[in-house]
């Protein structure tokens, strides 16, 4: 079930479903339209691209592991020309594949095998991080503004965009300056998790965060907005 926030809308979420199994694309695809999203199936990378191309895919559903060309080398071709939310699907849960997506521009994952319902709570906490339509919102803490719904930064001079993920977890650093914010809050505010995290889970916020620190950073080896701190959080620096 849709969040109550985007019910109100009444608008049809498109998604992009690529997996090269015909089984699970089936099965996947027909459980979703009945979930009233418009799905268009893909079953390889270039498949993917024809339909992103043509038209405003709001989520990615990707899988991994793809003949010629794999989920994440999509992945990351995909995150030169869109900022479209991308949910990998994967049967490989090693901490080397996860790390990878993330690295490559993931907003999020989940392991094989997982139920329909499963997948829904994963796209549905998605579906919360599209920014509306009005831009005018601006949230600003010393010498960052940030403008969620343009998912766009500005620090000094530079403006930045940035991923769905990014931006809320800015969002969050920008309301809370200068208090230590522990890893629970903010897979909470980025992913809405709730239960205990995982190893792959705080590796995921640790990439996140370095994403974060390479755009906004004049040096990334001696950050001043998003310094280094040791133990279970992180802190967010408004410089003036």
């Amino acid at each position: 079930m849709l969040p109550d926030n985007l019910i109100s809308t009444k608008r049809i979420f498109k998604l992009l479903l690529v997996d090269d199994d015909t089984v699970t694309n089936r099965v996947l695809s027909v459980f979703l339209k009945k979930e009233k999203f418009k799905v268009f199936s893909a079953f390889s990378g270039v498949e993917a691209f024809n339909f992103l191309d043509k038209e405003n895919i709001d989520i990615v559903l990707l899988d991994v592991m793809m003949p010629n060309m794999d989920g994440l080398t999509v992945l990351s071709h995909l995150r030169e020309k869109y900022n479209t939310p991308v949910l990998i699907l994967t049967s490989l849960s090693g901490h080397d594949v996860i790390e990878q997506a993330f690295l490559n521009g993931a907003d999020d994952y989940i392991v094989k095998p997982f139920s329909p319902p499963q997948l829904l709570e994963r796209i549905e906490v998605l579906l919360k991080l599209i920014p509306p339509g009005d831009n005018s919102t601006v949230y600003s803490s010393g010498d960052v503004k940030l403008l969620p719904n343009k998912q766009q930064f500005q620090v000094g001079e530079k403006v930045g965009n940035l991923s769905v993920i990014e931006t809320r977890l800015l969002q969050h650093f920008v309301k809370n300056p200068d208090t230590m914010v522990p890893i629970e809050d903010l897979l909470r505010v980025g992913w809405s998790r709730e239960e205990k995290y995982t190893v792959q889970e705080k590796e995921m916020l640790k990439l996140a965060i370095n994403h974060l620190r390479e755009k906004m950073e004049p040096d990334i080896d001696n950050p001043v907005y998003l310094p280094r701190v040791n133990g279970d959080g992180y802190i967010f620096h408004p410089v003036k």
